[in-house]
């Protein structure tokens, strides 16, 4: 099971699913953390399931689910990149 308690740090504060500026800058530095993190990448659908299952108690949970699809996607977008040219972070 893959470590995605780095994404805790974007999602602790109350604005996250706001898409503001500074809650996007949170998710783009706690992605990098995450990809530190582990040894392989994760699979974009844990990252929604992550976000479901921290959110889904405290708010609608059809809006957790669109959310964390939204930022799923961008997750898959960072994971694509970085698989495809075969980026190595450090």
């Amino acid at each position: 099971m893959p470590n995605l308690s780095a994404l805790d740090s974007w999602l602790k504060v109350s604005t996250w699913d706001t898409h503001h500026p500074l809650d996007q800058g949170r998710f783009f530095k706690a992605v990098y953390q995450l990809i530190l993190l582990n040894d392989k990448l994760v699979e974009p659908q844990y990252v929604h399931d992550y976000i479901v299952d921290y959110h889904g108690g405290n708010k609608n949970a059809e809006h957790v689910d669109n959310i964390a699809t939204i930022y799923a996607a961008k997750y898959d977008d960072i994971y694509s990149f970085i698989y495809e040219n075969q980026i190595e972070l450090t």
